[in-house]
């Protein structure tokens, strides 16, 4: 009787498609911040809400509690999201080196 294995392709296209999924994580948070230096006042304005200074290219703009909230979620994603993806590459490239030629 044949055995049933998991082929090791899936494995690689699990690691890249969270690199993909990685890398467009990183180009959106990276835009939303550059995003949010462009459009965003540069002075306080406790009425609005925006009370949290962030420094951006050397400016200075002020955030609401949910802008601010947004951005540090969006940057540990994509950190969290490049962290799966090298564990799952590492672990990809070990199975295959550690496999008999």
């Amino acid at each position: 009787m044949p055995e049933t294995t998991v082929k090791p392709r899936s494995s690689r296209r699990l690691a890249w498609a969270v690199g993909l999924m990685a890398l467009i994580m990183s180009v959106l948070t990276v835009y939303q911040v550059h995003r949010y230096g462009e459009t965003r006042p540069a002075v306080a304005d406790p009425a609005s809400g925006r009370t949290h200074a962030v420094k951006i290219h050397e400016k200075i703009v002020y955030l609401t509690g949910g802008e601010y909230g947004a951005a540090v979620t969006s940057h540990v994603m994509a950190i969290g999201a490049i962290g799966v993806f090298l564990g799952l590459l590492l672990k990809s490239r070990a199975k295959k080196a550690g496999q008999p030629s």
